[in-house]
């Protein structure tokens, strides 16, 4: 049974899932090795908020719990109960156990327990949050249902052992699924400040005139974005794993838009890789226009959709705008913003530089320095009167992928065909090592759909030692080539440091 509810539980926010096909996670790799359940602090019931949905009925607090709900549906009632207990509330298997009861279940042990427990894709105070289903005959008290099913999420907090648990008619527990799973999604602390998810490992910074509206459901970013045909829809959520892969959340994003299905290999036609890296891994951007057919019958005849997604090495991030074609266009820029922020802003940077780890150099005149990121060692903003060019460092554990990989990656940013082995590139030295560089023209793909026509990039790399080292410099051809000389000297000045 908690097969059918982890899609479920997993599935909210931007992904939109269907009913028919959900995505599948796998929250954890089947493994030997136990979930490790802490135990929790003293009990402060009032330490935590959370977001109830507007159909359940609030009953207040009843004995230990600090919150009962009546939850309505066409199978008959559910329950619902917060409860906050001081330090582990009694254990887990214990607590779980007597769940198992309930439903007139064999008890188990500790290792069936761990092997059923799930760990959330998001945490509560630093804690891990986990999720289990059960289904059974149901007997509490004077009340007995038969083909039950029952939903918990629980954690232990510095803050005490939290317990959301809903208990009810198999058809009403379907027909609530998506709510528990946001009520579960929802809690935070209280007092924790908006445009941040607890220990949700990316922060951002928010475009200006967007409305921040607040962590929702799996939603950690949640905003609302003006514009001249009415508001868009964004979105930041984290979910484990692949989160159900690239391919299949472009394919889902086309069903919202009303677009026909397409082989994987023309879905990888409407992909563009990102010109920077999001927590050291590739980040893909789609756009679609169509007819977009959102939840709760929400229709926009003429829509646009803007999709990001990158496979982290926290879960699988995504970030998605849709609303109005005019607003989102309006909008892309901002959009664009928003993404490469939460590359920035994964660990505070240092405001300038002139030399990292492992490279030192000396800045030219006029270059703008941006500080490091935990995806750049350095970043610079090149300014010149056809626009500025973007110029970053990066080292990478290995080879980095490999120079023909990375060339080719290059390659195909301009909208340039793949190359082989022996037409890489030129040959020079880097920071003492052998090195590629490249020279490429073209029309530069890059955020927002519109790109960079016309569009000029240096590069150089080498995978010759460890780490391997990437330079990339790319804008319009007239700014690159302003640049070009005091680039290639202020590579000569590059060298390696202990």
């Amino acid at each position: 049974m908690i097969q059918r509810w982890l899609p479920i539980l997993l599935c909210l926010g931007i992904l939109g899932c269907s009913g028919d096909e959900p995505i599948k996670v796998r929250l954890r790799p089947k493994s030997t090795q136990p979930v490790s359940i802490p135990a929790g602090g003293a009990a402060e019931p009032g330490a935590f908020n959370w977001q109830a949905p507007p159909d359940w009925l609030a009953d207040g607090p009843q004995g230990m719990r600090a919150a009962s709900y009546r939850v309505p549906g066409s199978g008959g009632e559910a329950d619902a109960s917060v409860t906050v207990l001081a330090g582990d509330g009694g254990g887990a298997l214990s607590n779980v156990n007597r769940w198992r009861k309930q439903l007139g279940l064999e008890a188990w042990t500790r290792h069936e327990m761990e092997a059923n427990v799930t760990i959330a894709p998001y945490t509560l105070d630093g804690s891990p949050v986990f999720l289990l289903g059960l289904q059974g005959t149901y007997k509490d008290g004077q009340r007995e249902v038969a083909d039950a099913e029952l939903a918990a999420m629980f954690s232990f907090t510095r803050k005490g052992a939290l317990f959301i648990k809903l208990v009810g008619p198999q058809q009403t527990m379907q027909e609530q699924s998506a709510a528990f799973a946001s009520v579960s999604a929802s809690v935070r602390l209280r007092g924790q400040p908006p445009g941040s998810s607890g220990s949700f490992p990316f922060t951002w910074r928010l475009p200006e005139g967007w409305n921040d509206l607040g962590p929702e459901g799996l939603r950690a970013g949640n905003f609302s974005v003006p514009g001249p045909d009415g508001a868009a829809d964004a979105s930041i959520v984290l979910l484990a794993g692949d989160g159900g892969g690239l391919l299949r959340n472009v394919e889902l994003w086309r069903q919202q838009m009303g677009l026909p299905s397409v082989p994987s290999d023309s879905l990888e036609h409407d992909l563009r890789e990102l010109p920077f890296a999001i927590d050291g891994a590739p980040a893909w951007f789609v756009r679609l226009a169509g007819s977009y057919q959102g939840k709760a019958g929400q229709k926009i005849e003429q829509a646009e959709l803007l999709g990001v997604y990158c496979g982290t090495g926290h879960g699988a991030l995504f970030v998605k705008m849709v609303g109005p074609a005019p607003t989102v266009d309006a909008q892309a820029e901002n959009f664009a913003h928003l993404v490469h922020s939460l590359a920035e802003h994964q660990h505070e940077a240092p405001k300038d530089t002139t030399s990292q780890p492992g490279l030192a150099w000396q800045n030219p005149p006029g270059w703008v320095a941006l500080g490091s990121s935990s995806t750049r060692l350095a970043s610079f903003v090149l300014p010149g009167a056809a626009g500025d060019a973007d110029l970053g460092v990066t080292l990478l554990p290995g080879d980095g992928g490999g120079t023909l990989n990375n060339v080719n990656r290059w390659r195909r940013q301009m909208g340039l065909e793949a190359v082989d082995a022996a037409q890489t590139g030129t040959q020079r030295l880097l920071a003492g090592r052998a090195a590629i560089f490249i020279d490429l023209a073209g029309d530069y793909q890059g955020m927002g759909g519109a790109g960079l026509p016309g569009a000029r990039m240096l590069g150089v790399l080498t995978t010759d030692g460890v780490p391997a080292i990437f330079v990339k410099l790319v804008g319009p051809a007239a700014t690159v080539s302003q640049h070009q000389a005091a680039f290639e000297a202020w590579l000569d000045t590059m060298e390696a440091r202990p």
